[in-house]
């Protein structure tokens, strides 16, 4: 069900993409899939209103807090980029990270195509990847971004990464 980024060999942990769960299938089979990846946390990346449109049994679990992982939740609207760049860049270093200690995590947005590969391959960014690897990486886990500002969104994290990586030469 959970579609599977191929990371470096060097990270033991598994980034893992999908569409906002429970909106094409029982909420049930997510909550099961979860638990045998054991996934430690997912990234949502729905507005509210979105995820109550589109999965209102998700909607329901996240107020009641019965997601049984935790749930790190960034709101970009459908077709959009962030509104605060280096609150998003924060997140892809804090799932790296993750991702660096061996956990599992499940990156989703409406449909798990464009949000999600703008996180997706800033996370791999992030772990130091090339951007045109990230990109194709993300790509044949079946995500790509879908507009200009999101592709100037990953161009802006590269830099980011470029930045880091020249104050540590």
């Amino acid at each position: 069900m959970f579609r599977c980024v191929d990371l470096p060999a060097r990270i033991p942990g598994r980034l893992l993409l999908h569409s906002m769960p429970g909106r094409f299938e029982a909420i049930e089979r997510v909550w099961h899939q979860l638990k045998r990846d054991a996934v430690g946390a997912i990234v949502c990346l729905n507005e509210k209103h979105e995820i109550h449109a589109k999965s209102s049994k998700y909607a329901e679990a996240l107020e009641a807090g019965t997601v049984p992982c935790s749930v790190l939740p960034f709101e970009i609207r459908e077709g959009g980029v962030p509104e605060d760049r280096d609150a998003f860049w924060a997140l892809a270093k804090n799932v790296a990270n993750r991702l660096q200690s061996g956990e599992a995590v499940l990156i989703h947005c409406a449909g798990g195509v464009g949000r999600t590969a703008m996180l997706a391959v800033s996370v791999l960014l992030a772990l130091g990847e090339p951007m045109n690897e990230a990109e194709s990486v993300v790509s044949r886990a079946g995500s790509i971004v879908e507009t200009m500002p999101q592709i100037e969104m990953l161009s802006w994290c590269a830099s980011r990464n470029e930045q880091f990586k020249d104050s540590i030469s």
